[in-house]
């Protein structure tokens, strides 16, 4: 019985297989964020390096290391905002379909 597909377990695999295409410009934008933050680090790297070694103008490096967080946090609020939409569409759907089933029976 552990291999056998329920009607509602097939139901359950349905909708999320629609929720796994909604939520691909979210999981994109995360691989950006991780990016980003990446090159963030980079120049807290060679601004830290500029510190303590010397001759190397720190000023370019802080100046990207905040416009970095800057796009981060504007790129990450977005993407929040767009999941919960994606997980608030995917609810009312199913909130939907389940009373439509119900009232049916």
């Amino acid at each position: 019985m552990a291999g056998a597909v329920t009607p509602g377990r097939a139901w359950l695999d349905g909708a999320l297989k629609q929720a796994r295409l909604a939520l691909r410009p979210v999981v994109a934008v995360g691989a950006l964020l991780t990016v980003l933050s990446c090159a963030q680090a980079w120049c807290l790297a060679r601004l830290l390096a500029g510190a303590l070694g010397g001759a190397e103008a720190g000023w370019p490096w802080a100046m990207g290391f905040g416009g970095l967080a800057v796009l981060r946090a504007g790129i990450g609020v977005w993407s929040e905002a767009a999941a919960f939409q994606v997980g608030a569409t995917a609810r009312v759907a199913l909130r939907h379909e389940l009373f439509v089933r119900l009232f049916r029976a």
